[in-house]
């Protein structure tokens, strides 16, 4: 692939607008990022949220996912505090310092926050690890109790029309069927020999958890978009065997009146598998794996129960590593994650079904101990993602036979009523609107194109340079 800066857009593409079509029925896609180091930390003051946000901002992102800890909000909140007492977000104990200045923070800014909350106080079990979620159906239950009531907490705090602001997408815990984030589990070999089996037993736990919690916060604000998850592509428990249990079992833990009305959406973090490309629907081996390649099967496997029928899919997470990730399974070139980025949004874009697409993360952290997917690098510089971003051009193929069609997606999100799809023949001369647009409700762009050169260069135009795509005809 190669891109660059367009030297020139030239003036007669100010008549484009006449040759798109009306928008179609197609939801809108908000498109997003996740920095929970730059945003949620508590050491976090307002001007760096600021600083993040606005770097945000110029990326053109419009919603913004955060995953705040109970252990940090609530982590005075122990000794003799009754249930009751822990569901009064002015609690005394609680300590919403920091999530009160996101909330304010992204309003200003015009943009949505998408808030999933996990990790238990040290308080709860006497465990530093606030993954641990009680080893008995006891403690389980105390954990389960507890994060009903902190969310009943919030729930309030940030409901519709409150003066703290509103916070109208959440998440019940994160990644519930990893072995990270959701403890004790079995052991590995126990659940390999019987896969299926613990797949069921902890999905159900989880079910558990999830009814108690969407209950609580559906009854401290009412207009909360309510997800389960959301579930990790390749976890300890395979999504697809976790997914299928959890649809079993919810309804045992939700009101039986409407029970489908707790679920808003399903939310699924549709990692790619390492570093293939988005498209490849077999990029991990284990064939009850969901990836981003793979949405389809996500889509199937809820259609095949009445409680998720039609359910609309958050993705939540999804990114690609660059240097100075060494590990070379884990590793793309910046050019192939800016490539990466635009072709996934495309295809979560086309499937007309993933309202919420959030990348991950914002800036690189120092060395290469953590994820090194951000836009920006640890030293504060924008990486080509960055500008892909705010004019994506996807153009998935990037070698075909001379007469054969290509399909081509952009969007500009930092620019939403304008762009169009531009191309030239050569890697030089007069650039050329695509014929045949159609935008859709979101701003983004499809349409096709014989490849009749050596070499076909792709870009968005909306008034000002983009990045662009090749591809070889040969």
């Amino acid at each position: 692939m190669s891109r660059t800066c367009l030297p020139q857009i030239l003036p007669f593409l100010a008549v484009i607008a006449a040759l798109l079509a009306l928008p179609n029925s197609a939801s809108a896609m908000l498109v997003g990022a996740e920095s929970n180091g730059a945003l949620a930390n508590s050491d976090r003051t307002p001007a760096l949220q600021a600083a993040a946000l606005n770097k945000m901002l110029a990326q053109g992102v419009q919603i913004v996912r955060v995953n705040f800890g109970g252990c940090e909000l609530a982590a005075n909140c122990g000794g003799k505090r009754t249930l009751a007492s822990l569901k009064q977000h002015t609690n005394p104990c609680y300590n919403w310092a920091v999530l009160d200045s996101l909330v304010t923070l992204t309003k200003a800014r015009k943009m949505t926050l998408l808030l999933s909350t996990s990790r238990a106080p040290r308080w709860l079990h006497g465990r530093a690890d606030e993954y641990y979620l009680g080893a008995t159906p006891t403690q389980f239950r105390k954990t389960v109790l507890h994060y009903a009531a902190f969310l009943s907490a919030a729930g309030t705090r940030y409901g519709a029309n409150s003066s703290f602001g509103t916070i109208k997408y959440w998440t019940i815990w994160n990644e519930p069927n990893s072995d990270t984030f959701f403890k004790p589990m079995v052991s590995k070999a126990a659940k390999q020999r019987r896969q299926v089996y613990y797949a069921d037993v902890y999905a159900r736990k989880y079910a558990q958890m999830y009814g108690a919690a969407a209950v609580a916060l559906r009854l401290a604000h009412r207009t909360a978009q309510i997800a389960p998850g959301p579930t990790g592509p390749n976890s300890f428990h395979k999504p697809a065997l976790y997914i299928a249990a959890f649809q079993k079992y919810a309804p045992l833990y939700l009101p039986k009146r409407n029970p489908r009305s707790y679920i808003n959406a399903w939310a699924h973090n549709p990692y790619p598998g390492n570093t293939t490309a988005p498209l490849n629907p077999r990029a991990f081996s284990d064939p009850n794996a969901i990836g981003m390649g793979s949405m389809s099967k996500l889509f199937r496997i809820l259609d095949s129960k009445p409680l998720t029928r039609g359910l609309k899919v958050w993705g939540t997470e999804f990114g690609w590593q660059t240097p100075p990730e060494t590990n070379p399974a884990l590793v793309v070139s910046m050019g192939a994650q800016a490539q990466y980025l635009a072709e996934a949004y495309d295809l979560l874009s086309r499937t007309n079904r993933v309202p919420i697409a959030i990348w991950y993360g914002l800036q690189d952290p120092p060395g290469s101990a953590d994820w090194q997917s951000g836009t920006f690098g640890s030293n504060g510089v924008a990486k080509p993602s960055f500008y892909m971003y705010q004019r994506m051009i996807s153009v998935p193929k990037s070698k075909v036979k001379r007469g054969s069609r290509v399909a081509i997606w952009g969007r500009s999100t930092i620019n939403q009523t304008k762009g169009v799809l531009v191309y030239r023949r050569g890697a030089a001369g007069q650039w050329y609107t695509v014929p045949g647009q159609r935008r859709a409700a979101d701003g983004s762009i499809k349409a096709t194109l014989t490849i009749s050169s050596a070499i076909t260069q792709f870009a968005l135009y909306d008034g000002k340079y983009g990045y662009y795509r090749q591809v070889t005809g040969t």
